[in-house]
Formats: structure tokens, C-alpha cells, sequence
């Protein structure tokens, strides 16, 4: 785990994450497959990249190559906010194309950190005692 651990913290420093974070806060996610499709080709790719890459987590997560606690801490919100984003045009592309496991992973852990914060929300570490010296 402590491996994957340390790729995933990396991955999170890279300037194309953080071009990929800046362009879902910027840019208006598609509500369809037919919106979706309207997309210039560069805006699609990036779609894609963002949704493949919470998939990618996700499936990490599920296969407890990284702990939810580390997600917490990194990704924390912007999982679920970010699955909300998302969740129409896909939930629409699964229909259409009858392809019930896209982004499954990716939802997935969307729901386990809503549900997290909702029921065990942790206090910001700044603010614990264990910060501490």
C-alpha cells in the first residue's frame, strides 16, 4: 500500500491533475451523451482523462491499494462534488451505449466519501491536538 500511497500523492502534484481540477471548476460538465458529443474534441479527451482518473482512484480504493483515509485527506469533497458533476452525462451514457460499468468505480467512492463525512467527518488537522510538536 505504502507504494501506491506514494504514486498517488505524486499523481495529485502534476500540473495536467491540477489543469484537470481548474477545468472542472471552469467549464459547465454536459448533462447528456448528445451534449457531450457536441464537445470540441480537446474538451471530450479532457472529460474523459478527469472521469478515467476518478475511476482509476476508485478502483484503487476498492481494491484497498490506498485507504479511504488517504482520500479523505487529499480529495476529500471534490470526489462527491466532483461525481455530481459528472453523474447526469454519465448515468445518460450508460443508457445509451447499455454499458452499466462506466465510472462505477468512480461513484463508488464518491458515495463512501459523502457517506464518510456525513456520518464520521473528521476535524481539519491544523485544528488537532496531534498537531502538536
Amino acid at each position: 500500500m505504502l507504494k501506491q500511497t506514494g504514486e498517488m500523492l505524486r499523481h495529485f502534484q502534476t500540473r495536467e491533475f491540477a489543469e484537470n481540477i481548474h477545468y472542472l471548476h471552469t467549464t459547465p460538465m454536459p448533462k447528456t451523451y448528445q451534449e457531450w458529443e457536441s464537445l470540441h474534441k480537446p474538451d471530450q479527451v479532457r472529460f474523459v482523462q478527469l472521469s478515467q482518473e476518478m475511476e482509476s482512484i476508485g478502483l484503487l480504493l476498492a481494491e484497498r491499494l490506498i485507504s479511504i483515509d488517504l482520500l479523505d485527506k487529499t480529495l476529500g469533497t471534490f470526489v462527491s462534488n466532483s461525481w455530481e458533476q459528472f453523474k447526469p452525462v454519465i448515468i445518460d451514457m450508460r443508457e445509451k451505449n447499455a454499458d452499466p460499468f462506466l465510472n462505477e468505480y468512480f461513484q463508488w467512492m464518491a458515495e463512501q466519501i459523502d457517506r464518510r463525512m456525513k456520518e464520521r467527518p473528521r476535524t481539519p488537522f491544523f485544528l488537532s491536538s496531534e498537531t502538536a510538536v
